[in-house]
């Protein structure tokens, strides 16, 4: 239960974010630092507190447990259209790694 909550939240606020920048077009830039810096961070060291302790057993399942979250991130705004594939293609391993610092 903990785990679908952990994945839950971290994707929502995930999503959140990213359409808030959309939103702010003139204020806040899709492609500015924080976003593609400070957010892939907050999630993965949001999805690390958030999960259960047995999920995260040694810092490899730490670092690679962020990836499942900025996959989903990937296929929801994919699907929807809210992002091109050839961008996440572009940022995903950036994304990624920096889920996995964070």
């Amino acid at each position: 239960m903990k785990l679908l909550l952990a994945v839950t939240f971290t994707s929502i606020y995930a999503l959140s974010i990213r359409l808030t920048f959309g939103f702010l077009n003139g204020i806040a830039s899709i492609m500015s630092i924080s976003f593609l810096v400070l957010l892939p961070v907050i999630i993965g060291y949001a999805t690390i507190r958030l999960l259960p302790s047995k999920y995260v057993k040694n810092q490899a399942s730490a670092f690679f447990w962020p990836w499942v979250i900025a996959l989903i991130l990937l296929g929801i705004t994919v699907l929807f259209s809210i992002e091109g594939l050839i961008c996440w293609v572009i940022i995903f391993p950036l994304f990624a790694i920096l889920g996995g610092i964070g």
